[in-house]
């Protein structure tokens, strides 16, 4: 009998903590440190990057296959176009205006206001 886990991981980055060794653990005869080293290695590519996995497990034989899928497509156009998704603390990111005294080609940060320094600040 065949059992498939479908899963989302960070490129490189599976472990053998939730949520794929507790999917895993309950399946006689699994090697669950080498599963999860395969799919590091399947994954390596798309570091940063969340993907969708699939392993099938024998359980007759304990051998298993991965099968890795294509990331979402807004994380392959930020990873082309350099985009770092992660804003660490967004009440502290800063909008950007577009200063009348300086062309449209060169942005310049506009000064905090006292509403911005107080949500910071919270």
């Amino acid at each position: 009998m065949t059992e498939t886990v479908d899963l989302l991981v960070e490129g490189g980055q599976a472990s053998a903590g939730p949520p794929l060794g507790p999917s895993l653990a309950p399946i006689e005869g699994v090697d669950v440190g080498q599963i999860v080293a395969d799919i590091n290695e399947e994954t390596g590519g798309f570091e940063g990057m969340e993907v969708p996995v699939t392993v099938e497990v024998d359980e007759d034989t304990g051998s298993h296959t991965v099968e890795v899928g294509t990331p979402p497509a807004a994380q392959l156009v930020m990873e082309e176009l350099g985009i770092d998704p992660v804003v660490e603390n967004p009440m502290r990111t800063r909008w950007r205006t577009w200063s009348s005294s300086s062309s449209a080609a060169s942005p310049e940060r506009s000064p905090p206001t006292s509403w911005e320094t107080t949500c910071a600040d919270a």
